[in-house]
């Protein structure tokens, strides 16, 4: 978008007054006040149709319901406060944050459980075809799929797809990679981290830990306990001598369990919108805006509230009135929280001078909490944490490798390449050059003796790209 306004060209120009600087703040918080009224009008029916849902045979989780009444009562006091331009209270700000904080600490758990049944999937999967009876097509040949595979790949445009889509494809080929061969990408991946903060290699050692089915978040068996309960008897089968019946079984386990997680998770990734939404209400009370659409919006959320309090349907013809509100605002914000971060950064020593540090902390706040990170945090670090060194690098090093190895020996070998190859793709892509991705192909296509698992895999990676020939 063509930047039109006087105030930023002003800024641009080198004209850092106070003046200029709060008009900037203020303008940008006018901005992310108006584009979250409008998608909190929007969001807030999906969610509560979904949450009131009593066709749902998986009822919202206790965690969920505890945090969506809290939240209803909250709105239903701060709506009106915001109508008639009334800065909101600090209790009630503080509950708005606490809410969201305890609401990504769920995801948190939900992620965690995710990871187990994507390996659960992962080698139910590779076994399915055990007992289908399918087989691999007649004049099949591991080379011409190989290339097969390549070509889709080369043929893809978008430098950031096919990037996505080759991690996609090594997690689903069939892991045939020696331990030895493991180790040193688990060792080069954690090496590119050398002088990085220690938080972001923590962070990462954390997520590998529970992937690898290693460590598990607090709170996970006591408040998730149904589905804790499905993947520890899930950890304790026996898949090296599974039978079809056998299978059976632990297919509608794992079935049941993925209806539950996907359940809950929505309803989590959604209330996680309204509250973030709410989050920028509550940081921008104090600007004042008059702006019709704006109240519009506010009306339309009380509305919703009391519907769906009510149990009657949404009007939803009202809605019209906000066609375009979204797309223009979510522009206009998108570009004066760029600016934000630019200028928070060029004309740090004028924004201190006059005493604004707070205001560009909330427009920092405010372009996380309208971003597509869901889930960010929204504290802000001041100052750079410990960095990572050689030594230390190579300490946590040798630990996660020690949890590893102890790991995928205890684990049945299906299992034990189910989490070789989750772990892989958590880390920097290992294959760099054209000719390593294709040797890799080949070489995964060739050493799987495992037909019933070929099989599986290449039903996955015709999903991904597209029939294969």
């Amino acid at each position: 978008m063509k930047k039109d306004n006087q105030m930023i060209r002003s800024l641009e120009r080198g004209r850092r007054d106070r003046d200029s600087l709060m008009n900037f703040t203020v303008q940008t918080k006018q901005e992310a006040k108006r584009l979250s009224a409008v998608l909190l009008a929007l969001n807030l029916s999906s969610y509560l149709d979904l949450f009131y849902d009593n066709d749902q045979e998986i009822k919202p989780h206790p965690l969920v319901k505890e945090t969506t009444e809290g939240l209803v009562q909250v709105m239903e006091e701060i709506l009106p406060a915001l109508k008639k331009r009334e800065s909101i209270s600090r209790d009630h700000s503080c509950s708005v944050i606490a809410m969201r904080d305890a609401n990504i600490r769920h995801m948190h758990l939900l992620s965690a459980y995710a990871d187990r049944f994507t390996i659960f999937e992962y080698v139910l999967n590779r076994l399915e075809h055990r007992f289908s009876g399918k087989t691999l097509p007649a004049g099949y040949d591991d080379s011409e799929m190989a290339d097969s595979i390549l070509s889709r790949l080369s043929s893809m445009q978008d430098q950031a797809a096919r990037q996505s889509t080759i991690v996609q494809l090594i997690e689903q080929l069939p892991m045939r990679m020696t331990k030895k061969r493991f180790f040193q990408i688990v060792s080069d991946g954690l090496d590119v981290y050398t002088g990085s903060e220690k938080k972001t290699v923590e962070d990462l050692l954390f997520m590998v830990c529970t992937a690898a089915l290693l460590d598990e978040p607090e709170g996970m068996a006591n408040d998730y306990a149904a589905l804790y309960q499905i993947a520890d008897q899930l950890m304790k089968e026996d898949y090296t001598s599974l039978d079809e019946m056998g299978y059976e079984r632990l297919f509608q386990i794992v079935k049941a369990g993925m209806e539950e997680l996907n359940r809950q998770m929505d309803l989590v990734m959604l209330l996680q919108d309204i509250l973030n939404e709410l989050a920028v209400l509550v940081y921008t009370s104090d600007s004042s805006m008059e702006d019709p659409a704006f109240d519009t919006c506010l009306s339309m959320a009380e509305q919703v509230l009391s519907s769906a309090k009510d149990g009657a349907a949404v009007d939803y013809s009202g809605f019209e009135q906000l066609e375009g509100i979204q797309e223009n605002s979510s522009s206009r914000f998108m570009e004066l929280s760029a600016d934000s971060e630019e200028f928070a950064q060029a004309y740090s020593g004028e924004i201190q001078s006059a005493g604004l540090e707070g205001e560009f902390v909330t427009l920092a706040r405010l372009g996380r909490l309208l971003s597509s990170s869901r889930f960010a945090v929204l504290t802000m670090e001041e100052e750079e944490g410990e960095l990572a060194d050689e030594a230390w690098i190579q300490s946590v090093t040798a630990e996660l490798q020690t949890a590893l190895k102890n790991q995928l020996s205890a684990l049945p070998r299906v299992m034990s390449r189910a989490v070789m190859a989750k772990v892989i793709t958590m880390f920097p892509l290992f294959i760099r050059e054209y000719q390593e991705l294709e040797d890799y192909v080949k070489s995964s296509l060739a050493s799987c003796s495992d037909e019933a698992e070929k099989v599986a895999c290449l039903e996955i990676l015709d999903e991904l790209l597209g029939t294969l020939g």
